[in-house]
């Protein structure tokens, strides 16, 4: 946990150097083509980690048939619900409003449906479910076997935490810095594509 720390330390340090020399900037040397490259690797990375789960169920015999059937189930009725409401807009059906808030909130409701069919079901078809400790606490144990406590100490928990451990710390956060600039700077480029015809109004960029 303390590792942790620093790399979230060291990760904020240059964040915030990023938006002190306004590196932001750089993102109108970035062509349409870089832009697509990195949408579809995000895209490609929530697909395989969406389906593996459900391949994985059949190939490595670890449910029984009703229990991956049903899984799958979920999965496609999740992910085609969440596809047909985000057209729902361009549909002749019901009125505007509707239309716009089943186009809006297309991901939101596929996922709630899902999640209340898999509670429904989930006693007759033997469903995985999320478990979740009743207390409020940490999970993670000590050495000693008591939970950590709320607040780390950078310094060290079960033993000292030594000082090559901070340097050593800036290689993952300068991973999880380029990912953060990234990933902000190229969405909201992807995003604000006019292409996408979205108004802007004169708050949009107080924040």
């Amino acid at each position: 946990m303390p590792f942790y720390f620093w790399t979230c330390m060291w990760c904020s340090l240059f964040t915030v150097l990023v938006a002190v020399f306004d590196l932001c900037a750089l993102m109108k040397h970035v062509t349409m083509f870089s832009e697509d490259i990195f949408a579809g690797l995000i895209s490609l990375i929530f697909i395989i980690d969406g389906a593996r789960p459900i391949i994985e169920n059949f190939t490595e015999n670890r449910l029984t048939l009703t229990n991956c059937m049903f899984e799958a189930l979920l999965f496609i009725w999740t992910f085609g619900l969440a596809t047909y409401l985000s057209s729902f807009r361009r549909s002749p059906w019901t009125f505007r409003f509707v239309r716009n808030f089943a186009a809006n909130f297309a991901v939101t409701i596929a996922l709630v449906s899902g999640s209340a069919l898999a509670a429904i079901y989930s006693n007759d078809t033997g469903l995985r479910m999320l478990q979740v400790d009743a207390d409020f606490s940490p999970n993670l144990s000590l050495s000693d076997g008591s939970k950590r406590p709320w607040i780390i100490n950078p310094a060290g928990m079960d033993r000292p935490f030594p000082a090559w451990g901070i340097a050593y710390a800036i290689l993952p956060a300068i991973g999880f810095a380029v990912l953060g600039y990234l990933d902000q700077n190229l969405t909201s480029v992807i995003v604000n594509r006019p292409s996408n015809n979205l108004k802007k109004p004169a708050a949009y960029h107080l924040d």
